[in-house]
């Protein structure tokens, strides 16, 4: 079983991959890298270290398929981001914008 799919069956309970094919989880086990003991991988959009949990597997996953396949550009999306209710910053921030 592959690293990126162990995160997920261990971490996850019992959800998957499914949606992505063969390839695309390919690309992220091959991006990932160990850093202060844990698995990470640089960030599609930004390019900054991310450790690699079940939320970012899926946030990277995608992020690169709305650049690729659906054609957004990189320069208009972030990741994390702040978000605004009315005229206050949530609490929690977006994922992917």
């Amino acid at each position: 079983m592959t690293k990126v799919l162990d995160i997920i069956k261990n971490e996850s309970r019992g959800h998957n991959l499914d949606i992505f094919d063969k390839k695309e989880i390919n690309w992220l086990e091959k991006g990932s890298f160990i850093k202060k003991g844990k698995l990470y991988i640089k960030c599609f959009v930004t390019g900054k270290d991310r450790p690699l949990k079940p939320e970012e597997i899926v946030r990277q996953l995608f992020s690169r398929k709305l650049i690729l396949e659906y054609g957004y550009p990189k320069n208009r999306m972030d990741i994390e981001k702040s978000v605004y209710f009315g005229s206050t910053v949530a609490e929690k921030r977006a994922d992917i914008v």
